[in-house]
């Protein structure tokens, strides 16, 4: 009688732990649920869908975020996600501005990131359904490659016959010819003063001083242009100017 009563009393208790255990792992499914829906899926929405998700133009590091599948497969460095382990979610290191940076443009805030880590904790539960679908991989054809005009060995062309004159040097056959090709007609040259001009707001982005205007005018030697030019090029102002475009 007694032991009939003990093991009621162990299959009650051992039923009664089963059934807390089982309702524990239904609550903390739960709050991962509502924590996706009221704190997780808007950022993912508001700050990564696009760049990452099958409605952006391009998917940056093979990385879709718009789906469980794509989130925990991750993309080019490795998976996103990985359930119950936060530091090893490649999603919530980027989140901290560790090795990556997501969102590029600024860092979310300190409880955004909370809230991804404490999710990803709970195992990162995910009611977002669809199949992941990886672009074709990229062929690269190396003998095609090859045949692009920046591989090809220089060859000297011989400048076109210019029949009007108009030519003083091999660039100005050039020049003339695909302006005949086009119906088009030169420009009347430029007087000295002009020139100077162009050359200076070229070059430097200014104009010439008042003394370099002088000294190029009053120079009538065959090599003034030259000259004048290469007084540009020596400048600081050339290399301040030129500069500007890789700073």
């Amino acid at each position: 009688m007694q032991r009939n009563l003990l093991t009621h009393v162990i299959a009650v208790i051992t039923g009664s732990l089963f059934g807390f255990l089982s309702t524990g792992s239904m609550l903390v499914a739960d709050d991962g649920l509502e924590l996706f829906e009221s704190r997780i899926r808007p950022v993912l929405v508001e700050h990564c869908y696009a760049c990452h998700s099958a409605e952006a133009a391009t998917v940056k590091g093979g990385l879709l975020l718009d789906t469980r599948e794509g989130i925990r497969l991750g993309g080019d460095s490795g998976p996103a996600v990985v359930p119950h382990q936060s530091e090893e979610s490649l999603l919530l290191d980027a989140l901290r501005y560790d090795a990556f940076q997501m969102p590029p443009k600024q860092q979310l805030s300190k409880q955004v990131v909370e809230d991804f880590e404490r999710w990803i904790e709970l195992g990162a539960p995910d009611p977002r359904e669809g199949e992941v679908i990886r672009p074709a991989a990229r062929v690269i054809d190396i003998e095609a490659g090859r045949l692009h005009w920046s591989f090809q060995p220089p060859q000297r062309h011989q400048p076109p016959v210019d029949e009007s004159g108009w030519s003083h040097s091999d660039i100005d056959r050039f020049v003339i010819a695909r302006l005949v090709q086009h119906g088009m007609t030169p420009a009347p040259p430029a007087d000295r003063r002009t020139l100077l001009r162009r050359w200076s707001y070229d070059l430097t982005g200014l104009p010439p001083s008042a003394e370099q205007l002088e000294a190029f005018l009053n120079d009538d030697s065959e090599t003034a242009a030259e000259r004048a030019v290469d007084q540009l090029l020596s400048s600081p102002q050339f290399g301040e100017h030129w500069a500007r475009h890789w700073l």
